[in-house]
């Protein structure tokens, strides 16, 4: 796990805030990303999360204007979740053999198949480390839902909300990336703006005793 130390090094944050991102890796065109974290610093202010890539899932049902969803259920690459309607209620999560796993997923792959009767649409709400990051939306009876990310930051600083607060693969292009580094422990971010532009220096500390 690394901790990330946000520092807004600026004498003027125009009221902005500061959105972290994590991409998803071979992602369909349709899912709605979400600012991962989101720090509303002051200048000279710091803000500080940690960066824990456990994987978990939530999947929801809409019906008639209304919501409902499962509890979270932790997945680690490779395994499958399956999701049904236990009695027709709201959708379930459990998990799928080993070997149905294997048949659909690759080893650094987590998913979902949908197998509600009766049968459903779900969205699929992939959380990283017990936030949520991405939303698959309307995901058919009988298909089967993959995730995967890559461990990187993106950082940008914006409006609190953009149009519905979600946003697009085409977004990383405006955001600054920042791999974390292989046994980083703490990763230091300072925010500068300069010529009318906003900058992010990152520098990565590490484990004296590695």
């Amino acid at each position: 796990m690394t901790t990330c130390i946000v520092t807004a090094d600026i004498d003027n944050m125009r009221g902005k805030v500061v959105l972290v991102f994590l991409r998803p890796m071979r992602a369909e065109s349709n899912i709605r990303i979400h600012a991962w974290q989101t720090l509303a610093l002051s200048a000279g202010a710091h803000g500080v999360f940690e960066f824990d890539p456990t994987i978990s899932l939530q999947v929801m049902q809409h019906r008639n204007e209304t919501r409902t969803s499962s509890g979270l259920m932790v997945l680690h690459p490779g395994q499958l979740a399956l999701a049904t309607r236990p009695s027709g209620l709201s959708p379930q999560l459990s998990m799928a053999s080993t070997g149905n796993a294997h048949a659909r997923l690759t080893h650094q792959q987590v998913g979902v198949r949908n197998q509600t009767l009766p049968p459903a649409t779900i969205d699929c709400i992939w959380h990283v480390g017990g936030r949520p990051m991405v939303t698959a939306p309307d995901v058919d009876q009988g298909m089967t839902c993959t995730f995967e990310f890559e461990p990187t930051l993106f950082f940008m600083v914006a409006a609190e909300q953009v149009s519905d607060g979600t946003y697009t693969v085409q977004s990383f292009t405006d955001m600054t990336r920042c791999p974390i580094p292989l046994d980083c422990t703490v990763l230091r971010v300072d925010i500068r703006y300069q010529r009318h532009a906003w900058h992010f220096v990152f520098d990565p500390e590490y484990d004296p005793e590695d």
